[in-house]
Parts: structure tokens; C-alpha cells; sequence
């Protein structure tokens, strides 16, 4: 039951954009104890999954704007390929610090971008 719930949860965030192994990641780490690469290749099968289907959704109430998304789309698999090979090598703890470390970084943006946006509308 609790990995239906953890799906749908990611399922929730990945469909808006958000990045749905920002909450899957750290809860089959967590919760699940599952091991770093583990979880990062479950995240990256259900990414595949949801995009697929966030793409085919966004493109028929028209959201989608191809060219810079292609941009992002080649730049991003890049160095995704790249990157991939480099983390296989590193040992499961690294590859948890290095994704708690950027967890943190996105959660002190988007304290300061709310924060700024807060003075902005006052």
C-alpha cells in the first residue's frame, strides 16, 4: 500500500514539472531503505512513465513550447549520459550526500525567490 502512495505522490509532482524523484529519491531512502542507486534507477523508470504522459497531456491543452524544450532536451540527455557513467562509479553514501546536498540548495532558492517575492508584493 505505501508504494501506491509513494507513486502517486511522485506521480503528482512529476506531472506538474516538479521532479517527482525530489520526493521518491529521499522516501525509498528513507522509508524504504533502499540503496541510493537503487532508488535513483526506480526514480528514472517512472520518470520515463510520467513524462511520457505529462508530455502527451501538456501538448493537448497546448503548454509545450518545442524549441526551447528540445534545447533543454539534448543539453540535458548530454550530459545525463555523461553524468551517469561518473555515478555508477561512486559509492552509494557520496551519491546520498551529493543528492542531500543539492536538496538543500533547491529548498535555500526557493526560500530566498519566495522570501523576495513576498517584499516585492508588499
Amino acid at each position: 500500500m505505501w508504494y501506491i502512495i509513494v507513486g502517486i505522490l511522485s506521480g503528482v509532482l512529476g506531472s506538474m514539472g516538479m521532479g517527482g524523484g525530489t520526493i521518491l529519491i529521499p522516501i525509498l531512502i528513507t522509508f524504504f531503505s533502499m540503496e541510493q542507486k537503487t532508488a535513483q534507477f526506480i526514480n528514472l523508470v517512472s520518470f520515463v512513465f510520467m513524462g511520457v504522459i505529462a508530455v502527451i497531456l501538456h501538448k493537448k491543452n497546448g503548454l509545450i513550447a518545442f524549441g526551447l524544450g528540445l534545447i533543454f532536451a539534448i543539453f540535458g540527455g548530454v550530459f545525463a549520459f555523461f553524468v551517469s557513467i561518473f555515478s555508477t562509479k561512486l559509492d552509494g553514501q557520496i551519491l546520498k550526500n551529493i543528492f542531500g546536498i543539492f536538496l538543500i540548495i533547491v529548498g535555500f532558492c526557493q526560500l530566498i525567490t519566495t522570501i523576495k517575492k513576498q517584499k516585492l508584493n508588499k
